[in-house]
């Protein structure tokens, strides 16, 4: 199966799980892994292109897993939220990415009364 969408829209992530849904009948897990950014020093980023890295490395996957919870804690269902070593270390002319890798790390933590898992790699 394959949806073809942008998860940083509301619509297209309610269209993504519904799909799942859908077709499964269940969600067992999510896996945020897209990320894209503008590449450059970070004196020359535009706000458009720390806005476009911001809303894939934290708003998307926010959106897509607040849409999918219901379905993932009905399961027992997990998050895997993949990362990058630009989060931790940061490289250069990849400031907008590494930062917004960063920012998203807390999202990462599982809430205790959350009835699903989440992992980070």
């Amino acid at each position: 199966m394959a949806v073809q969408g942008d998860t940083a829209k509301r619509e297209d992530a309610n269209r993504t799980i519904a799909a799942a849904v859908d077709n499964f009948g269940r969600i067992d897990i999510l896996a945020n892994n897209a990320q894209t950014s503008k590449q450059g020093k970070i004196e020359d980023i535009t706000d458009e292109g720390l806005a476009l890295a911001s809303d894939r490395a934290f708003t998307a996957p926010f959106i897509i897993c607040r849409r999918a919870f219901p379905f993932l804690k009905k399961q027992g269902g997990s998050v895997l939220n993949l990362g990058s070593r630009q989060g931790i270390y940061g490289e250069p002319g990849d400031g907008a990415y590494g930062a917004n890798r960063k920012q998203s790390a807390p999202f990462r933590a599982r809430p205790p009364e959350s009835g699903a898992s989440s992992a980070s790699a």
